[in-house]
């Protein structure tokens, strides 16, 4: 019993969701329906608006060339009734002029019949030259106006199209300008803080190393028996570890000194930059190292990986070729110095900022100007 119970619940349960499978499938199809048509409606309606945008530019173009043309009638028109009145102001002096000299005629007491003939033969001369001097004049006026409309329609066509296309490249260089310019600034960046990081690191190690120091220094009073091997690899690590210090000091020298200069980068600046490096190494325990100097110059826009012109004055330090690659990056691997010049330019050769810095064993002293 409680089998064909559970058989029964089975069954009920699967016709259930056999009859919900159905009425989803149903809704889907119906959805789907709704979505073809919806879709459908909206490429109609697409089309219909890219129609609509094209009669509108269309007959805005036809506006255009309505309201040029109704401009151009207008001063023709204003021209023609100009003349009408001049020539209008003609044939009144004429009249005039023909009722003095029937006037005269007929105060005349010779009376003849070639007189009267004459003088109308002769004023219909007139009149007819009158209007045709004026049908040319009209007639050139006309051509004139439309010719200097025609070459000033398409002088400013022309100028217009220079002008967008100029325009363009413009701002294409400026973008991909800028683009290049906040990419090396944001490596810049990057750099300084993973530097900054390791200086850190650095310090707190040389905070480890003194501590244990003064400790064995300590140790050393009490115990005046220590092994000198022991002392003099302590004092070698010691020393190792301020020239890594003293390094990466200089190394976030550099660093700030090439985010000054992509500072005024993106001001537009042309940059011409000098740098005078002195590099004394330190004195060591029985160890006599001589004096190493290194000039270097640089002209030209300054970035990341820039082709520059080099000149030293030891050989043996730098290569041979004049025109070697040299990455601002590796500046600081060139040695400690104690002196880092940087004269900034604008493209008048007007200097624009002078940055010195000192370099001592104590730290660090820069000066800006």
């Amino acid at each position: 019993m409680n089998a064909n119970t559970a058989i029964q619940l089975i069954q009920i349960r699967k016709q259930s969701s056999d009859e919900q499978r159905l009425k989803l499938e149903q809704e889907l199809d119906q959805s789907s329906s709704v979505l073809l048509n919806l879709r459908t409606s909206y490429a109609e309606l697409r089309q219909e608006i890219e129609n609509l945008r094209s009669a509108h530019e269309d007959t805005f173009k036809q506006y255009l060339t309505v309201s040029q043309n109704w401009s151009s009638s207008k001063k023709q028109t204003n021209k023609l009734k100009l003349n009408i009145q001049s020539f209008k102001k003609q044939l009144v002096l004429y009249k005039n002029l023909r009722s003095h000299a029937t006037n005269e005629v007929d105060s005349s007491s010779i009376k003849t019949f070639d007189v009267e003939g004459f003088v109308a033969l002769g004023q219909k001369k007139i009149v007819q030259k009158i209007r045709n001097d004026f049908e040319h004049l009209y007639a050139q006026i006309y051509r004139e106006m439309t010719a200097n409309h025609e070459k000033e329609v398409q002088e400013l066509q022309v100028e217009v199209e220079q002008a967008v296309h100029y325009q363009q490249i413009e701002y294409n260089e400026r973008v991909m300008i800028q683009q290049k310019l906040e990419s090396e600034i944001k490596i810049a960046q990057e750099r300084l803080a993973h530097e900054k990081e390791v200086q850190i690191n650095l310090e707190a190690t040389y905070s480890e190393l003194e501590s244990e120091f003064k400790s064995i220094q300590v140790q050393k009073n009490e115990q005046p028996e220590v092994p000198l091997k022991e002392r003099q690899s302590l004092q070698e690590s010691i020393r190792t570890m301020v020239n890594n210090i003293k390094e990466m000091r200089q190394r976030q020298i550099v660093l700030e000194r090439e985010l000054i200069i992509y500072r005024h980068l993106l001001g537009k600046y042309e940059i011409k930059e000098q740098k005078v490096i002195s590099y004394s190494s330190p004195p060591a325990q029985n160890v006599t190292t001589p004096a190493l100097v290194t000039e270097t110059e640089r002209q030209g826009s300054i970035g990341i990986g820039a082709d520059v012109t080099q000149s030293s004055s030891n050989p043996d330090n730098v290569s041979s070729s004049l025109y070697q690659k040299l990455v601002s990056n590796d500046v600081a691997s060139w040695g400690n110095g104690d002196k880092i010049e940087t004269i900034l330019f604008d493209a008048n050769g007007i200097q624009k900022v002078s940055y010195v810095q000192s370099i001592a064993p104590e730290g660090t002293v820069a000066d800006l100007q």
